[in-house]
């Protein structure tokens, strides 16, 4: 899934440009190269700042409604 989300932002970066979401693109291309555990913090982050990082996420479309759905009831169970 992270190099399917780091090819997802690859193609992001070139349409983008210097445009407004460019810093968020660069955050996420700095969390896909980084640490696993600080990428799945921002995944799961509940402040202000994860919030508005997915809300330009790389990982659309990388899995499936049914998986994100489960995955997301995983972490509400944790």
């Amino acid at each position: 899934m992270r190099q399917l989300a780091t090819d997802r932002l690859a193609g992001q970066l070139e349409r983008v440009g210097s445009a407004g979401e460019s810093d968020l693109w660069a955050q996420w291309q700095s969390l896909l190269a980084g640490p696993l555990d600080e990428l799945v913090a921002v995944m799961l982050g509940l402040d202000e700042a994860a919030k508005h990082l997915r809300s330009t996420t790389p990982f659309v479309g990388v899995v499936d409604d049914a998986r994100r759905i489960a995955a997301l009831e995983a972490s509400k169970a944790a």
